[in-house]
């Protein structure tokens, strides 16, 4: 199920992917990762409260993931809760995060002076985790259909 659940991520077939990360959970797959994931793909399909709790799962797991830090500060802000966001990045900067990334999102929040630019790793690994689900995303959520439209019109 974890590796199914993994597959249809990268699919952007999050609505699956969750169904089938609760099952390899269920199964005793409680590893910090499968609730990483989960919250990450509870996050995709607009389910915050739900991902900011299997976020704090996998943190129960393992009070220094990084990633999961990270993902429970995006879900927060999503959520509108600021503050909370702000310790969350706290708790990720003890935890060992990124320390220019830290400054980044804290001057993102204007509670640190503005940075001239974007991390180079923040940038990369933002792009590179995006990757796999853009065209899921541009075609499945944005509706792009420029290719198919020109397409047609060629005909």
């Amino acid at each position: 199920h974890l590796n199914l659940a993994h597959s249809l991520d990268a699919q952007g077939r999050f609505d699956a992917a969750v169904r089938h990360y609760r099952r390899a959970i269920e199964l005793g797959e409680a590893r910090g990762h499968a609730f990483l994931r989960l919250g990450t793909a509870l996050e995709r399909v607009g389910r915050p409260i739900e991902a900011l709790a299997a976020l704090d799962r996998a943190l129960e797991v393992d009070p220094c993931d990084v990633a999961a830090l990270y993902e429970r500060v995006d879900v927060l802000l999503a959520l509108g809760r600021e503050g909370e966001a702000l310790r969350a990045l706290d708790t990720a900067a003890a935890a060992g995060a990124d320390p220019e990334r830290i400054v980044y999102a804290r001057s993102a929040l204007g509670a640190a002076p503005v940075v001239a630019a974007s991390p180079e790793n923040y940038v990369r690994d933002l792009f590179d985790a995006y990757a796999d689900g853009f065209e899921a995303h541009l075609v499945g959520r944005l509706q792009y259909t420029i290719p198919e439209r020109m397409a047609a019109l060629l005909a």
